[in-house]
């Protein structure tokens, strides 16, 4: 990304923050397991595929991380 694409996305986030989550509506890791890489690759392919550490994921969109769980 140019500064410009960087500083244009900081100022979107500055003018439009995320809202706050109450305390116990946040996710929790325990609810991970379902949306896991490697369960998803299980549900695609039949077999459990670990993955590898160059493996990058984008979650586009997840100030809340609720997509990220």
């Amino acid at each position: 990304m140019t500064r410009h694409e960087i500083a244009t996305v900081a100022q979107q986030y500055e003018r439009f923050p995320f809202p706050k989550i109450p305390l116990l509506a946040r996710p929790v890791a325990a609810a991970a397991h379902p949306v896991a890489y490697e369960f998803g690759q299980y549900l695609r392919t039949g077999y459990f595929q670990p993955h590898r550490a160059s493996t990058r994921i984008l979650v586009a969109g997840s100030g809340t991380f609720e997509p990220l769980v």
